[in-house]
């Protein structure tokens, strides 16, 4: 029951608390496309059929993305 770990020298954990998650990038796509109905139904019913959160809910934000690194696709006809 450590309260503090370290990853090569550098404290990760400090008293129970993620201290640091290294300089690492969080990389996402910001993938442009057109609109297509049949998909977005498609993907809503799985996620009320599979998942425990709402489509709504699913995005990630802020806080959860350290460091961005975006990676543009255009694929809009």
């Amino acid at each position: 029951n450590a309260e503090h770990l370290f990853k090569a020298g550098v404290p990760v954990v400090k008293d129970h608390e993620i201290a640091s998650n290294g300089n690492k990038r969080t990389l996402w796509v910001n993938a442009k496309v057109d609109e297509n109905p049949q998909v977005m139904r498609d993907v809503k019913e799985k996620f009320l059929r599979y998942y425990t959160v709402t489509l709504n809910n699913y995005e990630v934000t802020g806080r959860y993305l350290p460091n961005p690194y975006v990676i543009e696709v255009d694929a809009t006809e």
